[in-house]
């Protein structure tokens, strides 16, 4: 019986017969039909629940004196899924899958690909489905609506049902090759997704010309009493974070908004971009962490509008419609407001609203001293550049000798109190350190960027905490390459730190360290002061203040410093201040932050700029 698995003492074992009900339920809640199509699907007994040849509960379909029909082809499916689906390339389309297969295939299909995009299994025959739904659990991925379901012969209705309820959805676009399918099946359902795409089309057209028809006939200009709609403008971390964080800020100023999010299948068609500015008659448009084309098209033309690029955005690319259709872009720094300035519009146009923090529910100061659930001196929250030469494709070992030679001139900058050698300078030194010359302006320009954007800032915040870590200095460390740019000397708790973890971090330390002041970190650094932390960060008071326009006030309660032994002082003498219940310092800068850098003062800052420049009422508005 090796070959053929092992048979199990019970056909379908309780806990198998619960998954099934588990599974079948969730379906039932978006595709009804479906879920009663499976259930009413009997089992034949010619079927055998088994253990497969990789220990994980499988199927046998029949047994022949000389071949075995398993379902999905395969009597490993945890080691044959991985191995089949291993050249699918993830995009952010939504991907067919031509059939369930084993049962495995759907869950790493999943975890392939993004959140955002949703897996349609094609499976004609609804028993393999139910057989699946007894050994898998597809309940996440079904209530999430990253698992979309079509079966029997009649598959492509379904399919052209299911998208006349669920109008969020696109077409999927990515055909998903695997062995078990015939070239003449896979041909055989791309045909049928063309045919039902123009169905499609014409159902998602008609939905949005109709939504736009009631926008344009109602849309009001007036903004005392603003109605936001918040879209999100792609489903990165930090966009739909921001987003949220404005969210409940209008909350709590007592204005209605709405978000629209773009990290789950359902909502990534424009429609429903629009439904949720109908739903809210909205009055201000806010597009979070950049710009969609196709939306602005379709907005009416009186609609006021935002683009809110965060932190972590990529300044868009933007065609002179697009330009026209914004009333104000929103930049959270000079740097990119300087590249926005670069585009043919108004300079009052453009405003800065740097990063903020939530206002505590009941208005008040957080206080002080928060019950912490583990003690560490120091937190550090900051994703570190990749400076590994191979990132970037440096093979020449004359270029590897170069490399080297800028992290070691970086490594002594950091570690200088007074060096303020640009990183042109910093370049001629590593080439006169190595012996490599680089003749060719285009090349040293590549390579200043390299160091000033990679090497400076990953070296300098390795050595600081070197010097931390010399000093015994009890620190935790959360965000990418901490390990892998340091030779594994320091270790992330958490590669990734989202609003809950970065929080509970800050709480859970006497003091914030800011090693790169860069976009990210600030937020960390307003969290910190917003708790009444004590918060160290490198550079200076005025060139803080340069990046960061709008947060000018707040300098005072930081402490900087330049090179390791500034920062070993600084870092013992604010755990010490921290130890006696924090200084009046750090609680005025607790003041500042939250009376004037939370999210709900920056909303009114912002929307009061478009009412200024579209010259309409704000008095209400500014007494919310």
């Amino acid at each position: 019986m090796g070959n053929m698995g092992t048979r199990m003492e019970s056909p379908w074992p309780k806990d198998l017969r619960v998954r099934l009900a588990d599974n079948l339920s969730c379906l039932a809640q978006t595709q009804p039909d479906v879920a009663t199509c499976v259930d009413n699907t009997p089992i034949p007994t010619s079927v055998s629940l088994v253990t497969g040849r990789d220990g994980q509960p499988t199927c046998q379909l029949s047994c022949h004196e000389h071949r075995i029909d398993w379902l999905g082809g395969s009597s490993m499916p945890s080691v044959s899924a991985p191995q089949i689906l291993a050249h699918i390339a993830a995009t952010n389309a939504n991907a067919i899958l031509p059939g369930i297969l084993t049962g495995q295939e759907p869950i790493v299909m999943l975890d392939k690909f993004p959140n955002s995009s949703a897996i349609f299994i094609v499976e004609p025959d609804p028993l393999f489905i139910k057989l699946a739904f007894h050994l898998y659990d597809y309940t996440e991925g079904i209530r999430e609506g990253r698992l979309v379901v079509v079966t029997t012969d009649d598959w492509s209705h379904q399919l052209c049902a299911f998208f006349e309820t669920h109008p969020g959805y696109e077409l999927p676009t990515q055909m998903i090759t695997v062995p078990q399918c015939r070239s003449q099946r896979f041909a055989l359902i791309q045909q049928k997704i063309e045919h039902i795409g123009q169905s499609v089309f014409a159902l998602q057209s008609e939905n949005i010309k109709r939504i736009k028809g009631t926008l344009d006939a109602a849309t009001p200009t007036n903004l005392e009493i603003p109605r936001l709609a918040l879209i999100a403008a792609d489903a990165r971390p930090q966009v739909l974070e921001e987003m949220d964080a404005m969210l409940r800020a209008a909350h709590q100023l007592g204005w209605s908004a709405i978000a629209c999010r773009a990290d789950l299948p359902a909502l990534r068609h424009p429609i429903e971009r629009l439904r949720a500015v109908q739903q809210i008659e909205a009055n201000i448009v806010i597009s979070v962490g950049g710009w969609s084309h196709a939306l602005g098209l379709l907005l009416p033309a009186d609609l006021s509008t935002i683009c809110w690029l965060t932190s972590s955005s990529i300044v868009p690319t933007l065609e002179a419609d697009d330009l026209n259709r914004i009333d104000v872009m929103v930049a959270p720094t000079a740097r990119i407001k300087r590249q926005l300035a670069s585009w043919p519009i108004d300079a009052d146009s453009i405003c800065v609203s740097p990063p903020a923090v939530d206002t505590p529910d009941n208005g008040e100061a957080l206080p002080s001293i928060i019950q912490r659930d583990e003690s560490v001196d120091v937190v550090i929250l900051a994703d570190l550049p990749d400076d590994r030469p191979e990132s970037f494709g440096i093979t020449l070992s004359s270029q590897l000798s170069l490399w080297q030679a800028m992290r070691d001139v970086a490594r002594v900058q950091a570690q200088a109190t007074s060096d303020d050698a640009s990183p042109q300078d910093l370049l001629i030194r590593a080439q006169k350190l190595s012996g490599v010359r680089l003749k060719e302006q285009a090349i040293r320009l590549q390579f200043t960027t390299w160091l000033t954007q990679q090497i400076l800032p990953t070296r300098r915040a390795i050595v600081a905490v070197e010097a931390l870590a010399q000093a015994g200095i009890n620190f935790a460390l959360y965000g990418w390459g901490w390990s892998e740019l340091s030779g594994g000397r320091f270790q992330s708790k958490q590669e990734s730190y989202a609003i809950a973890t970065r929080k509970r971090a800050i709480n859970n330390a006497r003091v914030v360290l800011v090693l790169l002041a860069g976009d990210g970190e600030v937020q960390c650094l307003l969290e910190g002061l917003g708790q009444a932390k004590p918060v160290v960060c490198r550079g200076s008071a005025s060139s803080f203040a340069k990046s960061y326009p709008g947060l000018e006030n707040i300098t005072q309660g930081i402490e900087f410093y330049r090179a390791t032994d500034e920062l070993v002082h600084a870092v013992r003498a604010a755990i010490s201040s921290d130890s006696t219940g924090g200084t009046r310092k750090y609680k005025d800068a607790q003041i500042q932050v939250l009376s004037k850098h939370t999210w709900a003062c920056r909303l009114q800052n912002v929307v009061q700029h478009v009412a200024r420049r579209k010259r309409m009422p704000i008095s209400a508005m500014a007494d919310a």
